[in-house]
């Protein structure tokens, strides 16, 4: 912590202590080392030797019960998950998938993110992704019972192992899957997260245990874990992230829950529709306005499904879905019908020798 560096020396029983900006300059590198620079107009200048005295981050100390936090009533002060409450109040953003690496692997701290993801500022919801440990599910047939048995089953969650290598780096395959994630997503039209995070670039150079064991599963052994609602990686001419179902599958069977790129599209609309038409609440409720939202969210439509991002949607408000104690409560309910791809996520192609075939190329015919 730079703040909290202090530069002296003692000689004959008297400490000097020299002043940051004058005697020295102290900075971070590109790598996140200190870099301590002498001034020359300083008081520095003509010494060989200090002593140097800091305080350093210690990640270690950070507990499972950091992570999670919690909201203070009697100061008002957030910390931990809990802080996602703050991200759009104070920065406008929505926040779309959380992480928390090297933590989510506890289940506490995962039924937290869950928690949060479902409910965020009233209105809002997010995906997040977790860990599984591989400190103990340490083969592939071992995800599975570790997943069900600390109930990683969550329809909101993307559930990932092992964990990934750059060179001698180990790092929680969530940052990873979170990366690629959001890189498929920029790339889309609007940022609408209509693809895969599936059988595209990992950018890794390897997959490993957390004890740096090496893992290189062969395809059979990557679809063991992916038709257990688990993303994984396989190095099919270069490493590949590999798996398009929620930890909810195989569970749940519902197309819009365990597919994960229909149950992003879902989050990201309920997000939108939010965003888009909140300046209408406390407003009255005329027939004109509640058109001009059917009439909105009804061309909006178009620009998706001429861009192939959706195969369809439309939104109907319904006379039997608004009763009369509900409309003169203020409520009123829309219905709206996605219609999303699901990924083509097995291609057979059927061969068959064609005998006629032989026969005229040989004998002629046509």
């Amino acid at each position: 912590l730079l703040s909290t560096i202090e530069l002296s020396k003692t000689s004959g029983g008297t400490t000097t202590k020299y002043v940051a900006d004058t005697d020295y300059v102290a900075a971070f590198d590109e790598y996140g080392k200190v870099i301590i620079s002498i001034l020359s107009t300083g008081s520095l200048a003509s010494e060989s030797a200090v002593d140097v005295a800091y305080t350093k981050l210690k990640p270690s100390g950070v507990t499972a019960s950091d992570i999670i936090g919690g909201y203070n009533a009697s100061t008002g002060v957030s910390k931990g998950i809990e802080c996602v409450e703050n991200a759009f109040p104070m920065l406008g953003k929505v926040p779309s998938c959380l992480l928390a690496p090297g933590f989510s692997t506890t289940s506490t701290v995962m039924l937290a993110l869950k928690a949060k993801a479902a409910d965020i500022n009233g209105v809002f919801k997010a995906n997040y992704i977790c860990d599984a440990d591989t400190s103990t599910a340490k083969t592939y047939d071992a995800v599975g019972t570790w997943k069900n048995d600390n109930s990683y089953t969550d329809k909101q969650m993307l559930l990932t192992w092992p964990k990934v290598k750059i060179g001698s780096d180990i790092f929680h395959s969530s940052i990873q899957l979170g990366a690629r994630y959001a890189s498929l997503v920029a790339g889309q039209i609007d940022g609408f997260p209509c693809d895969y995070p599936s059988n595209v670039d990992a950018g890794i150079q390897g997959a490993c245990l957390a004890d740096g064991t090496e893992v290189n599963l062969n395809i059979k052994q990557a679809n063991v874990l992916n038709e257990q609602g688990v993303c994984t990686f396989l190095n099919w001419q270069g490493w590949k992230n590999w798996g398009v179902y929620t930890a909810a599958y195989p569970g749940n069977r519902d197309v819009k829950d365990y597919f994960s790129a229909i149950r992003t599209i879902f989050t990201n609309w309920n997000n939108t529709f939010v965003l888009t038409h909140f300046n209408k609440i406390d407003k009255c409720m005329s027939r004109k306005r509640i058109d001009n939202i059917l009439d909105t969210e009804n061309i909006r439509v178009s620009a998706f499904t001429q861009n192939d991002l959706i195969a369809d949607a439309h939104m109907e408000f319904e006379e039997n879905q608004n009763p009369a104690t509900s409309l003169l409560a203020g409520k009123i309910t829309f219905h709206q019908f996605l219609s999303c791809y699901p990924p083509m996520n097995d291609i057979e192609n059927i061969l068959e020798f064609d005998v006629e075939g032989l026969q005229n190329r040989l004998f002629g015919g046509n």
